[in-house]
């Protein structure tokens, strides 16, 4: 695998992401859904060492027919598949900052002990739906423990991250 090497999803793997019958590992199906066919492999390795995956999970996908790669410098996505795959990456990448943001502040003013359910919710979470269900928890449990200036902050913060819909 080279780092510049294009990956798409295979007709499976689109499949997969739409319907989640596979019952993919969270974090395996987060990388299948910033396969895009524009982001470089290399990209990718480092969205998935943020998610505590080895650029194992190429294999992983490929093996599983999830996946296919298309070499740097191959034929041009079609424009609007190409819109498409771009809006799907930059979800998946304001889905990791979201995550990210909330179990940092959960360790950080919870701890890993009085955070530890918020923690697994937020780590089975796996689309920004998800966080945004799982918001007003966050906020709640928050605001047990930090003051109401800083509860705003956050608030305002965490609605950005999550775009419409968030809660909180």
């Amino acid at each position: 695998m080279a780092l510049d090497d294009i990956y798409v999803k295979t007709d499976k793997g689109s499949e997969e992401v739409s319907h989640r019958r596979q019952n993919l590992n969270h974090r395996l199906r987060t990388m299948l859904i910033m396969v895009d066919g524009v982001r470089p492999a290399h990209e990718l390795i480092d969205a998935a060492r943020r998610l505590g995956l080895d650029a194992g999970f190429f294999e992983e996908l490929l093996r599983d027919g999830y996946i296919s790669l298309r070499k740097a410098g191959s034929a041009e996505l079609p424009e609007a598949e190409e819109a498409h795959a771009l809006g799907a990456a930059e979800d998946a990448d304001q889905f990791l900052r979201a995550q990210k943001f909330m179990n940092d502040l959960v360790l950080d003013k919870l701890g890993s002990i009085r955070g530890y359910g918020l923690m697994v919710k937020l780590q089975a979470a796996d689309s920004l739906p998800d966080l945004q269900v799982l918001a007003k928890e966050f906020v709640d449990a928050l605001s047990k423990r930090i003051t109401a200036e800083e509860a705003k902050v956050i608030v305002g913060k965490l609605k950005g991250l999550l775009g419409k819909g968030g809660k909180g």
